[in-house]
């Protein structure tokens, strides 16, 4: 078996983010069509059940897979750099157009939503300072915040241990990371991830994140 590398460039990826992305336009054209009510978006008098069960489907899987291929891909810069490049590259390429062009969303899609709705440039006071379409971006940045913690918490504890020479327990705990990250992650058959995946989305409607 070929080793890993870190620098090889992966299409089939690349394809699939792009599948991905062309079965957002399908997701939405759908929506005025399905068998259930979404909040705020047009709907038919009529409904489709082929087109409800296509809905569904492609909902079930498509930003779990960009949240999951974002995850690779972070873990694929921190691989061939560090974290510190990773941490710049997110503020560059996450944090700054979240900053730039929320505002931006933030107050001019409530007129064009109210004007669709009531043909009237009335201002939606409740929909002000929702993200709207960037809040991928929010979540990545929350996902950002939560490393920072975590590496400082684990750096300062291993300073700690290591002062009070507890380098065993360093060792220990570095091993049941290690296997429990592989048990998770690398197993040949990815059981352990598709069950937590599964636990973590279950009891939720589906319908939440669409825009």
């Amino acid at each position: 078996m070929n080793a890993f590398n870190p620098n090889k460039r992966f299409y089939g990826l690349d394809a699939l983010r792009a599948i991905a992305m062309f079965m957002g336009i399908v997701l939405h054209a759908a929506l005025p069509y399905v068998n259930f009510n979404i909040p705020d978006w047009p709907s038919e008098k009529s409904s489709s059940e082929p087109i409800t069960v296509t809905f569904q489907f492609i909902h079930l899987w498509r930003m779990p897979l960009f949240f999951i291929l974002s995850g690779f891909f972070s873990n694929l810069l921190i691989t061939r750099h560090n974290w510190a490049y990773w941490w710049k590259n997110r503020i560059f390429r996450v944090l700054f157009p979240l900053i730039i062009f929320s505002p931006i969303m933030m107050t001019t899609l409530p007129w064009i939503w109210a004007f669709g709705y009531t043909q009237k440039s009335d201002f939606i006071v409740s929909m002000a300072g929702y993200p709207y379409h960037l809040w991928f971006l929010w979540h990545l940045i929350i996902f950002l915040v939560i490393s920072v913690i975590l590496k400082l918490y684990f750096l300062i504890f291993t300073k700690i241990l290591i002062s009070l020479k507890l380098n065993i327990l360093i060792n220990i705990s570095s091993n049941i990371k290690h296997y429990f990250l592989k048990f998770l992650f690398y197993s040949k058959i990815p059981i352990p991830f598709i069950l937590c995946i599964s636990l973590l989305s279950f009891g939720e409607s589906g319908t939440e994140l669409v825009a």
